[in-house]
């Protein structure tokens, strides 16, 4: 309790909503162990219920060097995709979230590694915290890190720099001291800053990306991977009626990212961040072909789990 209380608030919130994506994790299961703050967490949740006898049987693959030695020191135990190629799960923490529940990961680092781990498993549960809610990926104004390789790294940063689909960002090498930041793979990293606006078409944007000779990873837009999104803050959010399609899906708008107000594809859960406010129903309105605009509305404050698209 008294670790807790000298948490600061974001950092409870972050533990509160780790510890419900382990509950994903089960006895005899094999997980990917994500990279960050965020996913610390769970990791260390994870080896606390293995100690206490809550877990058995675990198997996990993490996603970096510092994850490896988080893990080691715990008692997991650890293997990695050559012995263990299917993952029942993969934890993880995300950067950004944008509408589409397209993200950015990998401000870390080890962005090569956790995609690779989490494209490997039948689940992921990414772990995100009101903070990470933007309204565009590049939103935040804070890196969208590219890992590229060593080799002419000054021309393949001028390649990204010009790209249109990312037209307005600021490429910068990311340094360690005098140095270059080299990654676990032993490659560099470009982050993309988007100063003036976020990126308008992410999924065009990443493909034009990882599209250049000498990149080696970018990790944004990959909505198509989520299945599962831990929220730990106060979200509240509506339905449209029970005769409504599951495209109809509306949830209350968010002062921070209004452009979270509807939910355009199914059946992509949205979430927003309610700032504990009681938001009034307007019962009795209606919308062609979808029955009463409010059925129920829900507020929900603690560790929110809400259900993205399956893959295909």
């Amino acid at each position: 309790m008294k670790v807790m209380a000298e948490m600061s608030k974001q950092d409870q919130l972050k533990q509160e909503a780790a510890w419900k994506a382990v509950d994903y994790v089960k006895s005899g299961m094999t997980v990917g162990l994500g990279t960050g703050s965020t996913a610390a967490f769970a990791v260390d949740r994870i080896g606390s219920l293995l100690k206490s006898g809550e877990l058995k049987d675990i198997v996990a693959v993490p996603t970096s060097i510092a994850t490896y030695e988080q893990a080691k020191g715990l008692g997991i135990p650890l293997a990695t995709l050559d012995t263990k190629p299917k993952l029942d799960v993969a934890i993880d923490g995300a950067d950004e979230v944008d509408p589409n529940l397209d993200v950015v990961k990998g401000r870390g680092g080890a962005l090569l590694r956790e995609k690779m781990v989490e494209l490997a498993s039948d689940k992921f549960v990414c772990i995100v915290d009101d903070s990470k809610l933007v309204s565009g990926l590049g939103g935040s104004k804070l890196a969208m890190p590219v890992e590229i390789v060593q080799f002419c790294h000054e021309y393949t940063l001028r390649k990204l720099q010009a790209l249109p689909e990312v037209s307005g960002c600021v490429a910068k090498l990311r340094m360690s001291g005098d140095e270059p930041y080299v990654t676990d793979n032993s490659n560099y990293i470009v982050d993309l800053y988007f100063e003036n606006e976020p990126i308008k078409d992410s999924y065009a944007a990443a493909k034009a990306i990882e599209a250049i000779c000498g990149v080696v990873e970018v990790c944004a837009a990959m909505e198509v991977y989520f299945l599962s999104c831990c929220f730990s803050c106060c979200f509240c959010f509506r339905c449209l009626g029970r005769r409504a399609r599951r495209s109809s899906w509306c949830f209350l708008p968010s002062p921070a990212v209004p452009s979270l107000t509807r939910c355009p594809r199914p059946p992509a859960a949205r979430s927003v961040h309610g700032h504990g406010r009681r938001l009034h129903h307007r019962r009795g309105q209606r919308r062609r072909g979808q029955g009463e605009e409010v059925k129920f509305d829900v507020i929900v404050k603690g560790p929110l789990v809400i259900k993205p698209r399956q893959l295909a």
